[in-house]
């Protein structure tokens, strides 16, 4: 496999991953209130569907690039 595609999704996951960083920012702001359980229950999902997502990406670089 390229090494420039493995790159690729890596800057991927790191620009989703400041997303979700924001997305945690704005919500503690918003309740005024850093809740570890809230965190987790955005965090979680978020990641799960996220790596779901990169994993599907690799398959699918694998078969139509190389």
């Amino acid at each position: 496999m390229s090494l420039k595609w493995i790159t690729a999704l890596f800057f991927s996951f790191l620009a989703y991953m400041i997303v979700l960083f924001v997305i945690v920012v704005l919500v503690t702001f918003y309740y005024q209130d850093f809740d570890f359980s809230r965190t987790v229950m955005i965090s979680v999902p978020y990641i799960i569907v996220l790596i779901s997502y990169l994993v599907i990406m690799l398959i699918i670089f694998k078969i139509k690039l190389d």
